[in-house]
């Protein structure tokens, strides 16, 4: 079974859960809305922030039209707050794909508690994300603050006293990282409650595997260091055996070692010989992207409300990157090289 196929999951499943039908319909109606590649490259053309605000609204976001260019980033968490609200009024009652994605949300606020706890000075400003995820955003501070892990939901505690732990025995920030995602991706894969979520946690997983991989190689790391970074996360295509027999090859040599589409992100993202993580991220996420646009053929389930999901972040995280480059001067092109691939 192709991957495309494997990530659509069981089609007959889909088309034999009714439940999903109304919310299913009403998805279908908005995704004529989404900014389309045309789209996309006229706003990284637009000579101005004012100008990329101005294309926004003319598009359909209407909200941008309440406050200034300037306030971008509230607008922007306005259209997130937006899509989980509408996303839970039409689900069905039984079982939660918005729960199921929005415990991201969650494991996000869980790593800015840890990181600003180990900085001494709290969160950044616009840190948070709140009202998405299950879990206050305060009452996660005050956990990590105090140790005290007993508020939290079990997976969130674990992952809050490792992380932390882990920080502390090295000093350095990238334990928390580490900890938390490898936490996130198999939360995600263990309460996946549809064939198609349970493939998608595992490509996820497999790419996440894949770039710590990557750094390691690129940082010159031993064997040793490396490894136990990967202990935790679920396997799907890439096995730790075949990224041991990687390890001992040069990096050039990867794209022809790896299972076939892995072996085309590695090469892609290899630029004179050396690994561009900025442009690895990219890849992935357009690869992600490229095999959700399957879940345009079916009818109606789970995978029809998972996909618009992630298309409308996809989009809102377009629009951050455009708005961003054109605030710090960037150029259209190097614009460009940063957007996803849009769902439409």
């Amino acid at each position: 079974m192709s991957l495309a196929a494997t990530l659509v999951g069981l089609e007959q499943l889909d088309l034999e859960d009714e439940r999903y039908a109304y919310a299913s319909g009403s998805v279908r109606s908005r995704e004529p809305k989404l900014l389309d590649e045309a789209a996309l490259a006229r706003l990284a053309d637009a000579e101005s922030v004012e100008e990329v605000w101005r294309l926004l609204i003319d598009a359909g976001f209407e909200r941008l039209s309440d406050c200034p260019p300037e306030q971008y980033e509230e607008a922007l968490m306005g259209e997130i707050l937006d899509l989980y609200a509408y996303l839970r009024s039409i689900e069905p009652e039984e079982e939660s794909v918005t729960d199921w994605l929005a415990s991201r949300y969650d494991f996000h606020n869980l790593a800015v508690a840890l990181k600003g706890h180990a900085l001494e000075q709290g969160p950044p400003e616009g840190a948070w994300v709140e009202d998405i995820g299950r879990v206050p955003p305060k009452l996660m501070e005050t956990a990590v603050r105090t140790a005290v892990w007993e508020a939290l939901p079990l997976h969130l505690a674990k992952t809050g006293q490792e992380a932390r732990e882990a920080y502390e025995r090295s000093g350095h920030l990238a334990p928390i990282d580490f900890a938390v995602e490898r936490a996130l991706l198999q939360h995600l894969y263990e309460t996946a409650f549809h064939p198609f979520l349970k493939a998608l946690a595992a490509l996820w997983a497999d790419l996440a595997r894949l770039k710590v991989a990557l750094r390691a190689k690129a940082l010159g790391l031993e064997r040793t260091e490396w490894e136990p970074l990967l202990a935790g996360f679920p396997m799907e295509k890439i096995s730790p055996q075949e990224l041991k027999e990687l390890w001992e090859q040069p990096l050039e040599n990867w794209p022809e070692a790896l299972p076939g589409e892995f072996g085309a992100l590695v090469s892609q993202s290899l630029q004179g010989g050396r690994w561009d993580p900025a442009c690895f991220e990219v890849l992935c996420d357009d690869f992600v992207m490229e095999h959700l646009r399957a879940v345009r053929y079916v009818a109606y389930g789970p995978s029809v409300i998972v996909a618009y999901a992630l298309a409308r972040e996809t989009e809102i995280k377009n629009m951050r990157i455009v708005l961003v480059g054109k605030r710090h001067g960037l150029s259209s092109e190097e614009i460009r090289r940063q957007l996803r691939r849009s769902y439409a």
